[in-house]
């Protein structure tokens, strides 16, 4: 069997793929995601992707043999999806996810969390979770401060997905792409250009934008300011 999830580092650039033919992300997946995430903190830009037609098209969770108490549904259910996507979010270097397909619960929360998010006119996003009883706050928590909340309202309560054009306008993603092979190529000159810039700068921008929302005024400005000097600085001893 083909491992389910596959790794390159290309120079400065890490490149993970999701390998599984059903395009399912399992525990075991989430988990492993997870972990390796904090190996490439050292990168200039990670690169997220699915080899098979969909982004990911939803969670394989294993069902229980017995009525599970509170503690079995965090370890099953809640703990593994909040532990990849947290990942993401902590990841130092960027993370750049190119999505075709579906983005189905945290399919959707993954594409939302990337800090940079290219996808072609195949993508859709939906929670579905509310058709089966379960209020989806796992993927919401992914959605939050990238989409509008009344959007995430909408999106949760109705059960119908957005494709990839309405995405953009929310905010959920970055930059949309007629064709599959039109987003890979954007993917790889944006890949091209980042590869140039300096491995400190790029962690830099990712620090700040995701300090810099909960932060008021004088807090912000003293955060840029120390941010750009130890940077700076940093180049400077490098020479």
């Amino acid at each position: 069997m083909a491992d389910p999830i596959l790794y390159q580092i290309d120079g400065p650039i890490t490149r993970i793929t999701l390998n599984r033919p059903d395009c399912l992300m399992s525990n075991d997946m989430a988990i492993e995601l997870a972990n390796r995430l904090a190996e490439f903190d050292s990168a200039h830009l990670v690169v997220l992707r699915s080899a098979g037609k969909d982004f990911v098209a939803g969670r394989d969770t294993p069902p229980f043999s017995h009525k599970p108490t509170a503690m079995d549904v965090r370890r099953v259910s809640t703990e593994p999806p909040l532990r990849v996507v947290g990942a993401i979010k902590a990841c130092r270097a960027p993370v750049l996810a190119l999505v075709r397909g579906r983005c189905v619960g945290l399919g959707a929360a993954l594409a939302a969390a990337c800090d940079i998010t290219f996808a072609d006119e195949t993508a859709s996003f939906i929670l579905p979770e509310m058709n089966h009883g379960i209020p989806p706050c796992l993927a919401m928590s992914g959605l939050l401060h990238r989409v509008p909340t009344k959007q995430i309202a909408y999106m949760t309560y109705s059960c119908e997905p957005i494709d990839a054009h309405e995405a953009h306008r929310l905010g959920l993603i970055s930059k949309v792409f007629k064709t599959h092979k039109a987003l890979d190529e954007a993917g790889e000159k944006f890949i091209e250009k980042v590869s140039a810039h300096k491995q400190t700068a790029m962690v830099g921008v990712k620090d700040f934008l995701r300090s810099a929302p909960s932060l008021d005024a004088t807090a912000l400005a003293g955060f840029a300011s120390n941010l750009l000097a130890n940077i700076v600085s940093s180049h400077s001893e490098s020479h």
